[in-house]
């Protein structure tokens, strides 16, 4: 038997559907598109001019529970660093996922309404 992870890769890649390749690859080319210059760029914002060496920036005291919490995560297991490529592709993978969900729930058929549906979605 031989079960290489090429083989099954290639394999589980056959097994999807033409129409979720379409949305997932279309909201990826479309995504980086549009943000890829937010993406390879650094626009600094007060929380991480003032609270990089130390911190992620207010996030109880403001109502932003989710940064404070993630934050805290974060630099436990990474340090504190700002990584808008790595953040913004992540971003893109889980639009582009979810882009495929929707292409199932409206039963889309076409390959281009999915492609466009996955462009929008990003």
């Amino acid at each position: 038997m031989n079960i290489k992870a090429e083989n099954y890769i290639i394999g589980f890649f056959k097994g999807i559907e033409v129409r979720y390749k379409w949305a997932f690859f279309g909201s990826l080319l479309c995504g980086l598109l549009a943000h890829l210059y937010q993406f390879t760029n650094k626009f600094f914002n007060y929380d991480e001019l003032y609270h990089t060496p130390e911190g992620t920036g207010e996030g109880l005291a403001l109502g932003r529970w989710g940064l404070f919490y993630v934050g805290k995560l974060v630099n436990h297991f990474f340090g504190n660093y700002s990584l808008p490529l790595v953040n913004g592709m992540l971003s893109l993978l889980f639009i582009a996922l979810s882009a495929c969900m929707v292409v199932k729930a409206f039963k889309l058929k076409g390959c281009l309404a999915s492609a466009i549906t996955g462009g929008l979605l990003a």
